[in-house]
Parts: structure tokens; sequence; C-alpha cells
């Protein structure tokens, strides 16, 4: 007898040879279980980002207005001054605020 063969996954043609590319029943039962976890997680957080409500959603829930000190508009840059009268007309706007 001579020496033992050695099996290859690759054939003559250069490509994987049919028992290599076959997936048993259950690699295929695994890899469909692993697709519907990963949409039904993806479904799960983007049903977490909608609201309900009226036309400010869950922001009229949680945010309240801005009411700045003198000495906070003296230190603070004129970016953050315009940031919060943004945030504060948003409020009047779709929550009914009155600053």
């Amino acid at each position: 007898m001579g020496p033992p063969m050695k099996t290859s996954r690759w054939n003559a043609g250069g490509g994987r040879n049919a028992a290599a590319m076959t997936r048993s029943t259950g690699e295929r039962a695994w890899s469909v279980c692993g697709l519907l976890l990963a949409l039904s997680m993806i479904a799960g957080v983007l049903a977490g980002c909608t609201t309900t409500g009226g036309a400010g959603g869950a922001f009229c829930d949680v945010a309240r207005v801005m009411h700045p000190t003198e000495r906070d508009v003296e230190v603070i840059s004129n970016r953050l001054v315009n940031d919060v009268l943004s945030h504060n007309k948003h409020g009047e706007r779709s929550c009914g605020w009155r600053p």
C-alpha cells in the first residue's frame, strides 16, 4: 500500500467539492434562527424609537423650559445661547410652553 492520500476540500477544477459545499439541515436551521433573532432585535430597537401622543411626543414629557441666570448669560458662548433659545422655541411650538 502506498502512503495515505490527503483529502482536500478543493477539487482539481479549482473550486470546492460538492461534499464540502453542502450544509446539514441543522446548520441551516441555526442559520435561519440567527437571522430571525437578528431581525426581531432590530424590530424591537426600531419600535422603541416610536412615540405616541401629541406633536411634541416624548420631548414634551421630559424637556423643560430653560431659564438661564444673568451670570449664565455673561459666561456662556453665543452658540449655547442660540441652542437655549432654539430649545425654548421648539417647546413653545410643540408643547405650548410660555417661557
